[in-house]
This record gives C-alpha cells, sequence and structure tokens, in this order.
C-alpha cells in the first residue's frame, strides 16, 4: 500500500503545484486530462467498491486520451490504475495502455512483451486491441507477413465486441495484400468496411 500511496501522492503535488511556467508549457487538452484525472482520485471513497470506480473511471480517461493522442495522460492513469487495489480485469487493461506508451517510445520489445500478458488475461475487447497492436509492432519493423496473423486473429476477437478493431484489422489486412501485390483482394477488403448503398 505504499507504493500505492506514493503513486497518488506523487501525482496529486505534481498536478496541484502553482509553477505557471510549467503550465504555460502544456496544451489545454493535456491539462484537460490531468484534471479528470485528479477530479476522479480526489472523488473515490477508499473502500473496495471506490477503488474499482476509480479504476474504471481511469481506464475510461486512459481510452479517451489515447483515441485523442495524449500519451502524457494515458501513461499517467495507466500509472495509476497499476498502483491501485482494483480487479485483475483493469490492471490488465492498464497494462494495454502501458504497452501503448511503451510502443509510442519505440520499444516495440517491450511493448510486444506487456500486450502478450494482455492477450493471456484480458477479456475479448482488450485481447483483440492487443492482438492488433502486436501486429502494428511488427508492421512498423517492416515485417508486414509476421503482422498478418495478428490481424486476422483480432479481427475476429473483436468481431462481437469492439467495431473500431475490426474495422481497423480490416484496413491492416487490407494493407498487408497490397504489399504483397494482391490489389484487388485489398481493395475488396477495404470495400467491405463500408456498408452498400443502393444506386440511384
Amino acid at each position: 500500500m505504499n507504493k500505492q500511496a506514493r503513486v497518488l501522492f506523487n501525482f496529486i503535488s505534481s498536478s496541484s503545484s502553482d509553477n505557471s511556467l510549467a503550465l504555460q508549457g502544456q496544451t489545454a487538452q493535456h491539462t484537460y486530462y490531468q484534471r479528470l484525472i485528479l477530479a476522479s482520485l480526489t472523488r473515490s471513497v477508499y473502500t473496495t467498491q471506490g477503488f474499482q470506480l476509480l479504476g474504471r473511471q481511469l481506464e475510461s480517461i486512459a481510452r479517451h486520451a489515447y483515441l485523442a493522442r495524449q500519451m502524457d495522460a494515458v501513461e499517467q492513469a495507466s500509472q495509476i490504475m497499476l498502483a491501485l487495489p482494483i480487479s485483475g480485469q483493469l490492471k490488465t487493461a492498464a497494462r494495454h495502455y502501458q504497452a501503448l506508451c511503451t510502443k509510442r517510445k519505440g520499444d516495440f520489445d517491450g511493448a510486444r512483451r506487456l500486450l502478450e500478458r494482455v492477450v493471456e488475461e484480458a477479456n475479448s475487447q482488450y485481447r483483440s486491441r492487443a492482438l492488433q497492436v502486436i501486429g502494428l509492432t511488427h508492421h512498423a519493423r517492416g515485417e508486414a507477413d509476421a503482422a498478418l496473423p495478428f490481424y486476422i486473429a483480432a479481427g475476429k476477437a473483436a468481431a462481437d465486441c469492439d467495431s473500431l478493431t475490426v474495422a481497423e484489422s480490416q484496413k491492416m489486412i487490407a494493407v498487408v495484400r497490397s504489399i504483397r501485390g494482391d490489389h484487388k483482394q485489398a481493395l475488396d477488403d477495404l470495400e467491405r468496411l463500408f456498408p452498400q448503398r443502393p444506386r440511384c
């Protein structure tokens, strides 16, 4: 519990400091996510239920911050989650976001190790996202053929729970097919992403 208290104290202390020069250098969006994290921390009741609620709020903040590409906020939220006494599923979600931060820093091997653990422990939504990102780590290294099975697996795992990952995996499958020279199949894959409109 000392580590958890130290992480929370350090975050609250750094968020509440009145260093105007530091605040001027931050983007409005970055401070927005920091305020969300701080508000979640200060509202939580420190019981098992309170920690679970806080974990879910931080998970939501991390997800939205990731979509806005505010990686500092993603990292802060996921670090706090890992320091809290929360469920295994929420800890797995935190590891997923830590892996995204690790990948963003260019440490593809480190990200892949974290994501492999997420694949083993996560629900189908985070499993599909982790498989997709593992594929992206291979792709970033120019290993398109190694990435393809992960994109396919991500699409299958996401079929009933995560339409965004289904679309991303389908797009990346098309990219790999195009790299291989199968442009017609790549185009067919991309066209399947869009609903058919009746011709006028």
